[in-house]
């Protein structure tokens, strides 16, 4: 049984998910470039620190995206087939595997993250910075899986424009947390970090349950 919603044209699916790339990409480049409060040293540090821990995150990323896409393109072959079934078992069972696969990389990055952070820097004071955060970065897998794979649900079953809202919401919501959060520097911004996170899982789990009921059952 074939689905009656309409194929929508590559080039408006491009368009649309061009605001949810910009977004992510701000928010790291945030993440990077704002500098605790201080002198020229102090910030300098601060910096390479946070460019050092992001290295963790790409990492993990680049791992969780392999679960992601193929979140992509299970949901795509469900919701092409219009199998709502078909739908939650890709949803669930890649979600499964990528939390298992997080959990590995919190433990990898929680026994050789100190290690790893000298092999990255013989900078001492960055050294010692990166180390200071060092668990925000180790727990970021954990807290960023959920909206990885959402983002695969979502970029399988074409629902761009969604995924475009619920960007834009999220990204809303770390501003407004990390000005809330920014007398506590760098430990505030890391914190409005795991805001948007949390933001990007909750907006877009919260358009879940539509996207499943659009499928027949």
């Amino acid at each position: 049984m074939s689905s009656s919603r309409p194929a929508r044209p590559p080039l408006l699916r491009l368009r649309r998910l061009l605001p949810v790339t910009l977004s992510v990409r701000l928010v790291v480049v945030v993440v990077i470039l704002v500098a605790v409060v201080g002198g020229a040293l102090a910030i300098a540090t601060a910096l390479a620190a946070n460019s050092i821990l992001m290295q963790f995150i790409g990492v993990a990323a680049f791992f969780l995206d392999a679960l992601a896409f193929a979140a992509e393109t299970l949901v795509g072959q469900a919701v092409g087939a219009a199998q709502r079934e078909g739908l939650r078992a890709a949803a669930r069972g890649t979600t499964e595997i990528a939390v298992a696969l997080a959990c590995c990389a919190v433990l990898l990055f929680g026994v050789f993250g100190s290690i790893s952070i000298d092999l990255l820097t013989v900078d001492a004071a960055a050294r010692a910075t990166a180390r200071q955060y060092l668990p925000w970065a180790v727990a970021a897998p954990l807290a960023g899986v959920w909206c990885f794979q959402l983002d695969g649900i979502f970029i399988g079953a074409t629902r761009t424009r969604e995924m475009r809202n619920a960007m834009l919401e999220a990204l809303a919501i770390f501003a407004v947390a990390w000005w809330l959060l920014a007398r506590f520097g760098n430990h505030g911004l890391w914190a409005a970090f795991y805001v948007h996170y949390a933001a990007r899982t909750g907006t877009l789990l919260a358009r879940y349950p539509r996207l499943v009921r659009s499928l027949p059952a």
